[in-house]
């Protein structure tokens, strides 16, 4: 049941008289859930202030969608999904590339600027000298810098939403 749904049933026990406070309190007491701990927390407003500052902290979906050998070099390809109301003016990735020994191979800034508001974009970047099938993971050490219509943010890799479709770990 939706938000809205929520707050229209909850009103209308309210004023349908005769139930009065106990539809309403009913209607509060729907409300709770248990959290991970077992714990009942109120949802109601306060989990849809929370949601929505999640919905903010999601920031962008980032996916490695196929590693590619283009002779001496490996090309990534990255789907960038931008679900955000904002544009990002700046977004760069500061990568760990691991070996399949679990050594760190190198280290690169891959710069995915501009992102478009409510956009999804895929950008190819070619790592040179690297053969794909060398890379075991790839880490997304930081989003930095990064940058909206506010101006500078510090919260990109944590709001960042990973995942891949390929054999190479990616992950923050």
């Amino acid at each position: 049941m939706g938000r809205m749904a929520k707050h229209k049933g909850l009103l209308a026990g309210v004023l349908a008289g005769g139930l009065g406070l106990a539809t309403a309190l009913a209607g509060t007491a729907a409300w709770a859930q248990q959290d991970s701990t077992g714990s009942a927390t109120a949802t109601g407003q306060s989990q849809s202030a929370q949601s929505g500052s999640d919905a903010m902290a999601d920031g962008v979906h980032i996916e490695l969608n196929k590693l590619e050998q283009q002779g001496d070099a490996c090309r990534a390809y990255l789907l960038f999904e931008n679900d955000r109301g904002d544009e990002y003016s700046v977004y760069r990735l500061d990568l760990v590339l691991f070996d399949k020994q679990g050594r760190i191979d190198r280290r690169i800034a891959v710069d995915a600027s501009p992102l478009r508001a409510g956009k999804s974009v895929v950008k190819l970047f070619d790592l040179s000298g690297l053969q794909c099938d060398g890379i075991s993971k790839i880490l997304l050490n930081d989003i930095a810098p990064c940058e909206d219509g506010s101006g500078a943010r510090e919260d990109c890799v944590v709001g960042a939403r990973l995942s891949t479709l390929t054999d190479v770990s990616f992950y923050k």
